[in-house]
């Protein structure tokens, strides 16, 4: 089978091996960054908690009490932005100015916390008022976006800007904007999303460099282990 007649799939994993090499190329000083901060943050007893809208929900999830991930990491879960009352209600409320902050009033974020936000747009008013307002009380913030969709787009009114403009340390997924990858002839639109897929791939990789320098100053991370073992 010749290249241009690749299977859709193949040609989605041949994306993936492709800005996965890209990833680790161009990322390791924002991966050693975040990191840092984390591990930081662990060392001091304060708290990591990651937020994501819409299906980046999903990545806040993916270090967030599971097998093999730091036990310190919280998720927000909020039902209208992980997409629980349904796709529309989800987009909207990512939307919605000023719900950010409350979030981040009810998170109570202190100094030396660490906030971690995850929208692959990085542009409506959810997560960048989120993240401003945990660096008003002090956190440190961490964003994972995807730096060309955000650049592609201005930041969406109330937003006041994109993340990739305020957050302390920005983890790129190198997506396209729009994030699907993948034509098929005979459909509408791209298929094939990589933010997902990317995006989970970077944060452990961080969580794993956290670990690192925690064992590296003396620590023993605090691990969750698989209850099937």
């Amino acid at each position: 089978m010749t290249a241009s007649a690749q299977s859709a799939g193949a040609r989605y994993f041949r994306l993936l091996h492709d800005l996965l090499d890209t990833v680790e190329k161009t990322e390791a000083e924002p991966i050693d960054g975040a990191a840092r901060l984390i591990a930081d943050a662990i060392a001091t007893d304060h708290r990591i908690v990651l937020l994501g809208t819409g299906h980046s929900y999903a990545l806040a999830l993916e270090l967030c009490g599971r097998a093999g991930g730091f036990t310190a990491l919280e998720a927000i879960h909020d039902a209208a932005l992980a997409m629980s009352e349904g796709l529309s209600k989800s987009t909207a409320t990512e939307r919605l100015g000023g719900y950010g902050t409350i979030l981040m009033d009810e998170a109570a974020l202190a100094a030396g916390d660490v906030l971690l936000v995850i929208s692959n747009s990085g542009r409506n008013a959810v997560p960048v008022q989120a993240l401003l307002a945990a660096r008003e009380r002090g956190a440190g913030t961490i964003a994972l976006t995807s730096v060309a969709h955000s650049q592609s787009m201005p930041a969406r009114p109330p937003s006041p800007g994109r993340l990739f403009e305020v957050a302390d340390v920005v983890l790129d997924n190198h997506g396209t904007p729009g994030d699907a990858g993948i034509t098929v002839p005979g459909a509408v639109n791209a298929l094939g999303p990589t933010s997902t897929v990317l995006g989970a791939a970077i944060l452990q990789a961080v969580a794993l460099r956290a670990a690192e320098l925690l064992v590296e100053a003396g620590h023993t991370p605090e691990v969750y282990r698989s209850a099937n073992v």
